[in-house]
């Protein structure tokens, strides 16, 4: 698995062997980023089931200005910390929550990008709980999921959906007042 663009492109990340992680492909990921253009540049991103971190390294590679990684398997951890050192990026570029994704409470910290990769056995994905603890309405919130199990979806309008086989990337904006 490799960087597809940016500072860091072509560099290699490690990958856990045995660990039932499933990053997101080099051509989801091409495909992610062409859609979201320039909003990249600049942006502060959150990487929910962050895994090896692809996600996030790849924004940081293209532009973004900071990546929280949320990412709640300690061993999974390790290897995430360990790309991020081998690529020598800045520990100001990132921070790293060990939290399981439904322990989010709302924060003062606001995000531009979500980006949410559940593993696709959770069937109903909820995305109430991030409309409440993120502090940007205008962020968008893209999800990562089997194309035969869509998130729920209160508290958030689908403004765009592309099918990848049996992938799917569906992008949402937060419903709020």
């Amino acid at each position: 698995m490799r960087i597809t663009a940016g500072i860091y492109k072509g560099r290699k990340l490690n990958v856990p062997k045995g660990l039932t992680v499933r990053p997101t492909t080099d051509y989801m990921r091409q495909a992610l980023f062409n859609i979201l253009g320039d909003a990249v540049q600049g942006a502060k991103l959150m990487d929910l089931f962050a895994g090896t971190g692809a996600i996030g390294i790849e924004a940081l590679s293209r532009g973004a200005e900071h990546v929280t990684f949320v990412e709640r398997n300690r061993k999974v951890i390790s290897i995430l910390k360990r790309n991020l050192e081998t690529l020598e990026i800045p520990q100001k570029a990132y921070a790293i929550w060990a939290k399981d994704v439904s322990a989010l409470r709302p924060s003062q910290a606001v995000w531009d990008i979500l980006f949410a990769d559940p593993p696709y056995d959770v069937l109903n994905f909820d995305l109430a709980p991030l409309a409440e603890s993120i502090g940007n309405p205008q962020a968008l919130l893209v999800v990562e999921h089997s194309a035969k199990n869509p998130p729920e979806e209160s508290d958030v309008m689908l403004v765009d959906r592309r099918v990848y086989g049996q992938s799917c990337l569906s992008f949402y904006r937060f419903n709020r007042d």
